[in-house]
């Protein structure tokens, strides 16, 4: 009734959150039917390994002590079952805010437990072992399962602000106070104090999460941040076909480019663009480096241009060819080389920003783009060979282009970071 009615009836139908247990019927009565119908296959599939793992993960950190007083988890059966039966893995993955609601319940029966156990005479004698023996696998289970022994080293490494996340915060600080805004995921927690604030995964997928229910940003939406390597929108969210949505957004009135930086580019409405991301050319360009390299003889890196080099930036036009039409969703990966040969450090860049990638692109087609790199801030001073190579985004699967190279990668050239 729930999943028919009443929460249909209060979204409006746009998340259809049944969709999670369509391989146990099309409506919810086929869904309760087959339960009882296939009683075996149903509990094999709550019981499946990450299921399984699942519930370890819950349960282990205090003993699995709460399985002895088990009746405040009947209470929870209907949450146990909405997790379990899901084909969604964040519900049934214990660092998702899903398994917040079976916190309560499981620490009720944690303490019912405690007081089970305290009614043994044996136990109650010793139980000070007893705590020790809880407490000993508390802490067994942070250790493998948990962050609390990994926090020192991400407060200290991870967690710090780099020259990445202060671009970041430089791109933010260029949305006005009042302005709507559409943003990958990543910028959302910033931006949560305005009227209006949209999630770009919806605008990418063409539709609401859970919904096929299609999906379009407003038109009042003036500001649209994106990190094109965002890596929640354009991996769990993946679609090959998600670059159109991209380009009907940019279609609806004139969207300019008013500041780029590696991956990130902020687009404001009805503003005229400072940069170039891509261009489909009219004829064959001519690079000042060239280099024909045909990956798997679908698609030709015809060479570059060094457009600027600074200290910590490098600006690049790269130049492509379609020799025939792809399925592949290529993405180059360039490498930072050491004097002893080791690749120290990489930039991954989706081609053309993902907004025309190579699945899209017309046999004969030439295209350019620019590539404003950020030179990575781990980098050493030093000099440094830089090496460019191709893989496919959709299967990871990379290309061999230039023989001489282990990897198959190009010699872009040298730079000098001191």
């Amino acid at each position: 009734f729930c999943l028919r009615v009443v929460i249909p009836n209060f979204n409006e139908d746009t998340s259809q959150f049944l969709a999670l247990y369509k391989h146990l019927g099309n409506t919810p009565s086929e869904v309760i039917l087959n339960f009882f119908k296939q009683p075996v296959s149903v509990f094999r599939f709550m019981l499946s390994e990450p299921r399984l793992f699942y519930l370890i993960s819950l349960f282990g950190p205090l003993a699995f002590i709460p399985l002895l007083s088990p009746l405040p988890l009947l209470a929870a059966l209907p949450l146990f079952a909405q997790h379990l039966l899901s084909s969604r893995a964040s519900q049934f993955m214990i660092q998702y805010h899903y398994t917040a609601e079976l916190i309560p319940f499981i620490f009720v029966s944690f303490v019912f437990g405690i007081k089970t156990m305290l009614k043994v005479k044996l136990l109650y004698r010793y139980r000070g072992v007893l705590v020790t023996a809880i407490l000993v696998c508390f802490l067994a289970f942070s250790y493998f399962l948990g962050p609390l022994f990994t926090l020192p080293r991400l407060a200290l490494m991870d967690y710090r602000k780099d020259a990445y996340d202060l671009e970041k915060e430089r791109f933010l600080k260029q949305v006005p106070a009042r302005a709507s805004v559409v943003a990958t995921f990543e910028f959302l927690p910033r931006l949560t104090h305005r009227s209006e604030l949209y999630s770009f995964h919806h605008q990418y997928m063409g539709h609401y999460t859970l919904s096929t229910k299609p999906y379009s940003v407003p038109v009042s939406v003036r500001y649209c941040l994106v990190d094109f390597n965002d890596p929640l929108t354009f991996r769990s969210f993946y679609s090959s076909d998600g670059y159109r949505n991209i380009q009907e957004l940019l279609h609806q009135g004139k969207w300019g480019v008013v500041d780029v930086k590696d991956e990130l580019v902020l687009f404001a409405k009805d503003a005229d663009s400072k940069y170039v991301l891509y261009e489909i050319l009219s004829s064959e360009p001519q690079p000042t480096h060239k280099v024909h390299g045909a990956i798997d003889q679908e698609v030709e890196f015809l060479g570059f241009d060094i457009k600027g080099e600074g200290p910590r930036s490098l600006h690049l036009r790269f130049f492509w060819k379609a020799i025939k039409k792809t399925q592949k969703d290529l993405n180059v990966f360039i490498n930072f080389i050491d004097e002893s040969g080791s690749a120290v450090s990489a930039i991954v860049h989706p081609i053309c920003y993902r907004i025309y990638p190579t699945n899209a692109w017309i046999p004969g087609q030439w295209v350019s783009e620019e590539a404003y790199l950020t030179i990575p801030p781990s980098l050493a001073p030093g000099r440094y060979v830089i090496k460019i190579g191709f893989f496919d985004y959709r299967t990871g699967l990379g290309y061999f282009v230039d023989p001489e190279d282990a990897l198959g990668r190009i010699t872009l050239g040298e730079i000098n970071t001191q």
